[in-house]
């Protein structure tokens, strides 16, 4: 073969591979408008049940979104837990790791407007969060408690008994 082949074969291989990248660029186009639309009609934007979602605007995506979180928090409450000790020790560790985008409150508005949250749902975070860190909170207070025994001359258990009565309140 000359070097005139071999250049014809190049051009046709370069123009080949420019075409079927274009061919492919054109149908993930299509496909990925396809499956936004369906994405978003009917799971981003399609609501629960009345009867489920009470009285809030709940979508089938907060739905999982709220539901991996719990089944996240349930599975790193499960995981390693050899005992009554480690128990008490993992809620009482969950229970804090929980706690500070609670504490950051109205700081967090940088955070949620890049993540492109409305005010709405970053209220429903703020609420479920709340929630199962209280939950988790008081778990750890009453196996504490049965395990050991409350000891009210330890300044530390008295705190953490009233602190407990306060969130639980």
């Amino acid at each position: 073969m000359d070097n005139s082949q071999w250049y014809a074969i190049t051009v046709a291989g370069i123009a080949a591979i420019v075409l079927l990248f274009y061919i492919l660029i054109k149908a993930f186009d299509i496909v990925d408008a396809y499956v936004t639309f369906y994405f978003l009609k009917h799971f981003f934007y399609h609501q629960l049940p009345k009867y489920l979602r009470l009285w809030s605007t709940t979508t089938w995506y907060d739905f999982v979104v709220i539901f991996v979180y719990l089944v996240g928090n349930a599975v790193c409450l499960y995981i390693g837990v050899n005992g009554r000790k480690d128990l008490v020790r993992r809620t009482g560790l969950l229970s804090t790791v929980n706690l500070p985008p609670l504490a950051l409150g109205g700081h967090m508005n940088i955070v949620i407007n890049r993540l492109g949250l409305g005010l709405e749902a970053y209220n429903r975070i703020h609420r479920w969060v709340a929630r199962v860190a209280v939950i988790e909170g008081l778990l750890h207070t009453v196996l504490a408690v049965t395990s050991q025994g409350p000891n009210l001359h330890s300044s530390t258990q008295i705190a953490a008994v009233v602190v407990s009565l306060s969130a639980a309140r």
